[in-house]
């Protein structure tokens, strides 16, 4: 499960979040690296998910024997390049 942020809809959310998170949130987007908060925060949240999402196919691919997890993660890879 991938996400590309320029292809989404979006929707504006309150979100509470730790003072010192958001200031340092804050200095990134000072720094010129992202246009705005909420860019940040929606490349920050799609890279987390990117994270879970390779952490299940790492699991996966544990349970799997040999050959079956390279079977697997190549049909895997085919169906997200067809994806996206």
């Amino acid at each position: 499960m991938l996400f590309f942020i320029d292809k989404m809809a979006t929707k504006s959310i309150n979100v509470t979040i730790d003072e010192a998170i958001l200031a340092q949130s804050d200095a990134v987007v000072a720094s010129g690296k992202y246009a705005n908060r909420s860019r940040f925060i929606q490349e920050s949240i799609t890279y987390m998910l990117q994270k879970l999402d390779e952490e299940n196919i790492a699991e996966q691919s544990r349970l799997l024997k040999g050959d079956e997890a390279e079977e697997w993660f190549d049909g895997e890879l085919e169906s997200w390049q067809e994806e996206y």
